[in-house]
């Protein structure tokens, strides 16, 4: 109960001694291939930078709420031990926000780049302008 494979001459002569067809491939590399990744890699940068833009925003109105609740749980006399627990997230939430900041930086950085470059099209370029101009609002907003 094999498996009979059946191929014509034609398709014979045109394999060579290990079964690899001779013929070139079926594809060929022209112009529109080579705009797709550009475009889909511009998608990913804006993407990028939409997605830290919205995770530090979370990030300070987490660090204002954690900060209020502290403020809040002291006014009210809570426990030294649940105050010391409070202050640990506050910190931690502090230590996020530079991290963040630096990653949304070095995307930015490199969406320019790719401007300075011409590696955007004309069409794209207020799109990208806008999205570092919003990202820029965000970093410097402290506190």
């Amino acid at each position: 109960m094999g498996l009979k494979l059946e191929f014509s001459g034609k398709q014979i002569s045109e394999m060579n001694l290990e079964g690899k067809s001779k013929l070139p491939a079926r594809f060929s590399h022209s112009s529109g291939p080579s705009q797709a990744p550009s475009a889909r890699e511009l998608e990913i940068k804006i993407g990028t930078i939409k997605r830290l833009v919205r995770d530090l925003s979370v990030y300070k109105e987490e660090l204002k709420t954690e900060e209020d609740r502290y403020l809040q749980w002291k006014e009210d006399g809570e426990d030294e031990y649940v105050l010391r627990k409070q202050k640990q997230v506050i910190d931690e939430c502090w230590r996020m926000i530079p991290d963040a900041e630096r990653r949304l930086a070095y995307a930015v950085e490199k969406l320019r780049q790719d401007q300075i470059e011409g590696k955007i099209a004309e069409e794209e370029i207020h799109r990208v302008e806008t999205i570092v101009k919003e990202a820029g609002i965000v970093i410097e907003y402290r506190r």
